[in-house]
C-alpha cells in the first residue's frame, strides 16, 4: 500500500468519523436532552395534578357524608348534646346563619351564645358536636371569660347542604 491510499483511507475513516458524529451522535443528544426536558415538565405536571387530586378529595370527603345522617334537625340535635352535657341552662341565644360556598352548596347552621359556662362542661359539648353522627362541624368558637371560672362562648356550628 502506497501512502497516498492510506491518506485516502484516514481521510475517509475522518470523514466518516465526522459523519456518524454529525448525523448519529448529535440528533441522539439532542433528542435525548429534549426528552429530559419533557420529562421534567410532566413530572412537574404530575406533582401539580397530584396535589390537585389531593385537593379534590379533600373536599369531596368535606362535602361527602357517605355513612352519616343527611336529614336531621339541627335544634334537636344541639339540645339532645346541650342536656347530655349539661349546657341547656346557659345557653342564651341560637342565631341561624347561612352562607354560599359554590353555585351548588350552602353552609347552614346555628350560632349558639353560651354564659357562665365552665370550661369543663364546654369541652364535653364541643367534644359532643366533634363526635355526633350527623355531618356537623365547629366553623367558629370565641371564648371570653365571663368571671372566674366561667365563660362567654359563642360557638357556630354548620353542615353543608345542596342549594335548591
Amino acid at each position: 500500500m502506497q501512502i497516498k491510499d492510506k491518506k485516502v483511507i484516514a481521510l475517509g475513516g475522518v470523514l466518516l468519523f465526522f459523519l456518524l458524529v454529525q448525523f448519529f451522535f448529535l440528533p441522539t443528544f439532542k433528542r435525548t436532552r429534549n426528552l429530559n426536558k419533557r420529562l421534567k415538565n410532566f413530572r412537574g405536571e404530575l406533582s401539580e395534578i397530584k396535589r390537585l387530586k389531593k385537593e379534590y378529595l379533600l373536599r369531596k370527603e368535606y362535602l361527602d357524608f357517605s355513612g352519616k345522617k343527611k336529614n336531621f334537625s339541627f335544634y334537636s340535635l344541639l339540645e339532645k348534646i346541650a342536656l347530655s352535657c349539661g349546657v341547656k341552662e346557659n345557653i342564651v341565644s341560637l342565631v341561624s346563619v347561612s352562607r354560599p360556598l359554590s353555585s351548588t352548596y350552602k353552609s347552614v347552621g346555628l350560632e349558639i351564645r353560651l354564659e357562665g359556662i365552665e370550661l369543663k362542661k364546654l369541652t364535653e359539648f364541643l367534644t359532643g358536636i366533634e363526635n355526633a353522627q350527623e355531618p356537623i362541624a365547629i366553623s367558629r368558637l370565641l371564648i371570653e371569660q365571663e368571671k372566674a371560672g366561667l365563660l362567654k362562648v359563642t360557638v357556630e356550628i354548620v353542615t353543608v347542604q345542596e342549594v335548591s
